[in-house]
């Protein structure tokens, strides 16, 4: 049971961090915003975090 609740929550964590990795592509292709900082964005958002 406990194992459970920890893997719904690295799998919600993960998704999460998937979440904010699409709007960041998302934003970086339609340029949207300053191209440097979406690229900052990018880079932060593609290293997995602990």
């Amino acid at each position: 049971m406990e194992e459970n609740e920890a893997l719904r929550r690295e799998l919600n964590l993960k998704t999460a961090r998937l979440r904010t990795l699409q709007k960041a592509v998302h934003a970086f292709l339609m340029g949207t915003d300053d191209q440097d900082s979406n690229k900052a964005k990018l880079i932060e958002q593609s290293k997995e975090q602990p």
